[in-house]
């Protein structure tokens, strides 16, 4: 299926602001990009690079006052997203060495005094696929877009 996602944002500075936005999707194995539009008003020399987790930032100066950035992309995916209910729990020492950076701490995350709320969180949910499933139910009331 075809999806068409839009951004436009518009910023507004007291002095030049350095600055690294994400607003590129790549394509990967669960989307393809079709097209894209990525619009700079006023236009600024822009530098892109992949950052460790495989996101494409953009990194400019915003000058000082209003800029605007619009961002349109069309990207192919999956008519169904892709779930196993029946995924086990994969224990720490098996996980693939490239995933064990996301379970490192957060300086944003007192990691240390959250063990209350995880529990709350999955609830009963055995661990694997379900106790995912119920993150994944807990935090999307907390994501919104306006």
């Amino acid at each position: 299926m075809k999806l068409k996602a839009t951004c436009s944002l518009t910023v507004n500075t007291v002095g030049d602001c350095p600055i690294v936005a994400m607003l590129r999707p790549r394509s990967g194995q669960a989307q393809w990009i079709v097209s894209e539009r990525y619009d700079l008003q006023p236009w600024v020399p822009t530098t892109e690079y992949v950052d460790n987790y495989g996101n494409l930032c953009q990194r400019m100066v915003v000058p000082r006052g209003d800029m605007r950035i619009a961002v349109e992309v069309v990207m192919q995916v999956e008519d169904q997203i892709a779930v196993a209910p029946d995924a086990p729990h994969t224990p720490i020492d098996q996980l693939p060495d490239d995933a064990l950076l996301f379970l490192l701490q957060s300086r944003y995350c007192p990691s240390d005094k959250m063990q209350e709320k995880a529990l709350s969180i999955v609830g009963d949910a055995p661990p694997g696929y379900a106790q995912v499933e119920s993150i994944r139910a807990w935090l999307t009331p907390y994501l919104y877009s306006r």
